[in-house]
């Protein structure tokens, strides 16, 4: 049993997959996702209704997230120019509410890494009834979720590429509250139905966060009006007179360990990264089918024909793994495999030492003792007197499938000892070697 300070991270069982069929853009298949998703909810508790259903955190995040609206004729055509991801209006047909994204520079970096693009149903567009019952776009209305660091950047990029296209780019964080859910699958899906039967149509938008499409454990990502009363909203009964859940108001530290220890960099992290190197279409955040747009060329050629020899992957800090008896390398975790307390991980009895990183800065040096290469560097760190977990690019051949002893060197301070480990949505089948996973 988990001791009680600590928090189960969720795997990757068939209880995953109903949050993610929240990704709904219609007000149809929304209502459909609610009613399978509570029902599911229900026959986790025997049938029984009318109780409540568990406890769910919200976490407000417009202290470090903005929202840029963009919308017209020709708001989906401007997107898809500059985004990685795909816009096209076949592509919106998916029926996903939010898709990520990186922009980028003609150089192939990144001016934006981690945006989240929310196609919101009606309102300023939408999608309607085309030729042979299909949903067409007509014009669009999109609220891009983005780091507050990036967002003056990446709006000033949008402008540049815009041109003469009919659309309506802005600044809309002031109109605009980010939040993060967070809880057990099928607390979430009652979470969600209270906010997608009270959220005005138009006004706002939810849907589990898009990187993570193997687990709703990155939460519930929720964009609506200024002021809106999630809580209260999340906490009692919905239009239909079902019970919400017990809410919590949780702290941006539980959004610092929910990002880190699912690899997850952010807004100034990223920039002038390689998406590919960034895990980007890993996270299904990058359309190699979509056609042209500005800095394809190098993330193009390095998907078909080179190698990604360096990702973004996790470090627990202040411990490791006993190391092996042989003096070979030790298998390296997944996080469903770890257990660290005050963090999302599940058990694991053999780490050795106590977690500790807020000595360790952005920049540092990631080495394997005994070695004087540098095999990676810190991206993002956590806070001071945060998390022990922090995210590093890292030479995938040195830590997968297993590692020898690793310790960040901070440029003050004493060594760190560390432990890689791959994030739940970590795919099983990428090649250390070429960093990517067999072709399809």
């Amino acid at each position: 049993l988990l001791p009680s300070h600590c928090l189960l991270l969720p795997g990757r069982g068939e209880q995953q997959q109903v949050v993610l069929a929240a990704s709904a853009t219609a007000g149809g298949l929304m209502r459909r996702f609610t009613t399978l998703a509570v029902g599911h909810a229900r026959a986790r508790l025997g049938g029984i209704q009318g109780r409540n259903m568990g406890t769910v955190t919200a976490v407000p995040l417009s202290s470090r997230r903005s929202v840029l609206e963009v919308s017209g004729q020709d708001a989906a055509k401007v997107l898809q120019s500059v985004a990685t991801n795909d816009f096209r209006p076949e592509a919106l047909e998916d029926g996903k509410v939010a898709r990520v994204s990186a922009f980028l520079n003609p150089k192939g970096r990144m001016v934006a890494g981690d945006v989240l693009a929310f196609l919101v149903e009606g309102g300023a567009g939408g999608l309607v009834e085309g030729a042979e019952g299909s949903l067409v776009a007509s014009s669009h209305h999109f609220l891009l979720d983005v780091s507050e660091s990036n967002a003056a950047m990446l709006l000033k990029h949008l402008k540049m590429y815009k041109l003469r296209a009919k659309a309506t780019l802005r600044d809309a964080t002031d109109d605009y509250d980010a939040w993060v859910i967070y809880g057990d699958p099928a607390d979430l899906a009652v979470a969600f139905n209270s906010l997608a039967t009270t959220i005005p149509t138009g006004a706002g938008a939810l849907s589990p966060d898009p990187r993570a499409p193997f687990t709703p454990s990155m939460g519930l990502r929720v964009l609506v009006p200024a002021g809106f009363d999630v809580v209260g909203t999340v906490g009692g009964a919905d239009s239909e007179g079902s019970e919400g859940v017990d809410v919590s108001t949780g702290s941006m530290a539980i959004y610092e360990w929910s990002r880190l220890s699912h690899g997850i960099a952010e807004g100034s992290e990223l920039n002038d990264m390689i998406p590919l190197e960034c895990n980007v279409e890993l996270l299904e955040g990058v359309s190699f089918t979509k056609g042209c747009y500005i800095g394809q060329e190098l993330t193009a050629r390095t998907h078909f024909k080179g190698s990604v020899r360096k990702r973004l992957l996790p470090l627990y800090l202040g411990a490791t793994l006993p190391p092996a008896a042989d003096g070979e390398a030790v298998p390296t975790p997944n996080a469903a495999e770890l257990v660290v307390p005050g963090l999302p991980f599940a058990p694991h009895a053999c780490l050795v030492g106590e977690g500790r990183g807020s000595k360790v800065a952005v920049g540092d040096s990631v080495m394997v003792e005994g070695k004087a290469k540098s095999i990676g560097k810190i991206v993002a760190a956590p806070s001071e007197g945060g998390v022990p977990v922090a995210v590093a690019l890292l030479r995938l051949e040195s830590v997968l499938p297993g590692h020898k002893a690793i310790k960040v060197v901070p440029e003050e301070g004493d060594e760190v000892p560390a432990l890689p480990f791959t994030p739940v949505w970590w795919p099983t089948d990428i090649d250390p070697k070429t960093g990517k996973r067999p072709a399809v």
